[in-house]
């Protein structure tokens, strides 16, 4: 048995995202989870809305971002009451990938590497600067 890594080096944004994009699209056909990665201004949003309808039709359930304390029962509860069988979501805070989602397999997406060009804002309107 062999093991083969790919090594991807981004060299700007558009790289990053396009890479993301792919990367997005082979999970909602593989019928994965989904955690998109990454501080304020890196395209997650962006990146959701651009696939939305796809991810509609595939039948995932758009997550909103889960409180940073949220425990890995609190979201599983939560999945059950919105009856997520196939979700997405996106987070800033590496610690919820080693607590809310461990007990959920999932794809990671890390979009961490290079921010949205300066002129864009963040969701509550905060300067990505």
């Amino acid at each position: 048995m062999s093991i083969v890594l790919s090594i991807i080096m981004f060299t700007c944004y558009d790289d990053q995202y396009s890479f993301a994009k792919t990367s997005i699209m082979n999970a909602i056909e593989n019928g994965n989870n989904i955690v998109l990665y990454g501080s304020g201004c890196n395209g997650k949003t962006h990146l959701i809305r651009d696939v939305h309808d796809t991810l509609e039709h595939k039948g995932f359930f758009i997550s909103p971002e889960p409180g940073r304390d949220m425990s890995a029962s609190g979201w599983n509860q939560y999945l059950q009451e919105n009856q997520a069988k196939k979700w997405v979501v996106c987070t800033n805070t590496k610690e919820q990938l080693f607590t809310t989602f461990c007990e959920t397999a999932y794809t990671l997406i890390n979009m961490d590497k290079f921010r949205y060009p300066q002129y864009t804002a963040l969701r509550s309107g905060r300067s990505c600067a």
